[in-house]
């Protein structure tokens, strides 16, 4: 994506920042996507979604809204490696590039990164099988 877009940095800012920033807008996109799939999408099924469907969908949109709040309360570091790694699924060597650092410094903060959004998640409240299974 950001080869696609070369001709328009400008220069005002270090590419690491624009970088950087075209990763954020793309998982801001991919959200909206996504949320807007989830708008419409009932329009297209033929039938109706039973009662405990629309319950497990509702507490799947306030698990991810809540996710997402707590990603974006942890330093600009583990955020970036956060989206990088997990939203956007780069792998450790497209990270390490971006980031301008070695990969195994992009699995190490990746990993740092997953136990401080665990402890924050914690904090609030918020518990997951998928989480509470976590021991690392």
């Amino acid at each position: 994506m950001a080869i696609k877009k070369l001709a328009m940095f400008k220069g005002k800012s270090h590419p690491k920042t624009w970088l950087i920033s075209i990763a954020r807008n793309l998982v801001i996109n991919r959200y909206r996507k996504n949320k807007v799939w989830d708008r419409i999408k009932h329009f297209l099924a033929p039938e109706k979604p039973a009662s405990n469907q629309i319950e497990e969908q509702t507490l799947k949109n306030l698990a991810n809204s809540q996710l997402y709040d707590a990603i974006l309360k942890l330093a600009p570091p583990f955020k970036e490696v956060i989206i990088l790694r997990g939203i956007l699924e780069f792998s450790p060597k497209e990270t390490s590039s971006i980031l301008n650092c070695s990969p195994n410094k992009v699995n190490v903060m990746f990993h740092r990164s997953l136990k401080k959004l665990q402890v924050l998640l914690e904090k609030e409240g918020f518990t997951h099988e998928r989480y509470s299974n976590y021991s690392g």
